[in-house]
């Protein structure tokens, strides 16, 4: 009798119950009762492996060949007897030695396919919830995660910024005109749209609130170290009048649909703390990553200065893109909780005047 046994009694080479006699010799026995059984792999189950006897009992073994992949035992094969009645041969055991090593190659490959389709689901599952997040998370908030997922840097900082508020003119009698769902559908349905364009100029959408957007534009990466950064403020003007360009193409597509709008904006570009502020108490919490001060609480009031389709900038603004933008001066004109009047701008759309450059 053959009985070669590994650590803790597991079988590390075939374990014959009956002594060797004839069989055919180079093939597997057809008429054998052959029974493969599953086992995990772990040390824990294998150290009870004296715990496996009965169930040798309960299939009446015979024979017992383990499976092994790279030192790892994968499974075993287990042999009734044949119903010949026959013995097995050394010629049978060497055959089921052969049998074994390519079971167990399939048996370890199978399981490294479980693993990878296990993982592809689950990127796959990350990336859909990546893709819906991207949707309410702003860009930058997602660009802070990514480079330190354990601890974002999300306190607030001064930082140059450009702040834009767009706000659909009318609102109010909108909502006379409309059932509360076709007003939803309708400020969806345009935001929606505009939100590809904002992020394709830079800009991060901080909030919407019924009519209005707010929109923060900031350092671009392609700007260099040490210089004033007016790419955030050239960015914040084109996406203002792509979102005036697409406001006409969506009159167009919806129109009988929706009423025609039009949007006032105002844009204002300084220092502002940017960064995470805690709203509520301390029964129900929420952040949110945004720009506060001064810097936004003007842009705001631009946008409530502004007539229907106009952009009103501040003078900051206004002396960073006036090379690439004409403007019109609107003289100095006063706003609530700001001590001095302030120069305020129109932006004249491209292609009014020759010469103006986006």
């Amino acid at each position: 009798m053959k009985d070669y046994e590994g650590m803790n009694g597991v079988p590390t080479d075939i374990s014959l119950a009956t002594e060797p006699g004839q069989g055919r010799d180079g093939a597997l026995p057809r008429n054998a009762q052959v029974y493969f059984v599953a086992v995990a792999i772990t040390a824990g189950i294998f150290g009870l492996a004296h715990a496996l006897t009965p169930a040798y009992a309960v299939l009446a073994a015979e024979v017992v060949v383990p499976l092994r992949f790279q030192d790892a035992l994968e499974a075993l094969l287990v042999l009734g007897p044949k119903r010949s009645e026959a013995a097995y041969t050394d010629d049978d055991l060497e055959l089921l030695e052969t049998v074994a090593d390519q079971a167990a190659v399939a048996v370890a490959n199978a399981e490294a396919h479980r693993r990878v389709l296990d993982y592809a689901r689950e990127l796959e599952r990350s990336l859909m919830i990546r893709t819906n997040l991207a949707k309410f998370v702003p860009q930058r908030v997602r660009q802070l995660i990514e480079e330190s997922p354990e601890a974002p840097s999300l306190d607030k900082r001064e930082t140059d910024v450009t702040v834009l508020f767009a706000d659909i003119t009318g609102y109010t009698r909108l909502t006379a005109r409309l059932a509360p769902d076709d007003l939803d559908a309708l400020v969806e349905r345009y935001f929606g749209a505009f939100l590809d364009e904002i992020v394709k100029h830079g800009g991060d959408v901080n909030e919407t609130a019924g009519d209005g957007l707010m929109v923060i534009f900031q350092r671009s990466n392609r700007a260099a170290p040490g210089r004033p950064d007016e790419d955030h403020a050239l960015n914040a003007t084109r996406a203002a009048f792509v979102i005036q360009a697409r406001t006409l193409e969506l009159n167009e597509e919806y129109a009988g649909v929706f009423p025609a709008i039009e949007l006032h904006m105002g844009i204002n570009t300084g220092l502002a703390l940017l960064g995470a502020t805690k709203l509520g108490g301390a029964g129900s919490q929420r952040w949110t990553f945004t720009a506060t001060g001064p810097t936004t609480n003007l842009a705001a009031r631009f946008a409530g200065s502004a007539e229907g389709g106009d952009i009103v900038v501040g003078p900051v603004t206004a002396e960073r893109i006036r090379t690439r933008f004409v403007l019109e001066a609107l003289g100095e004109k006063s706003f609530k909780n700001v001590s001095q009047p302030l120069a305020v701008y129109r932006v004249i759309p491209p292609g009014i005047y020759s010469g103006v450059r986006i």
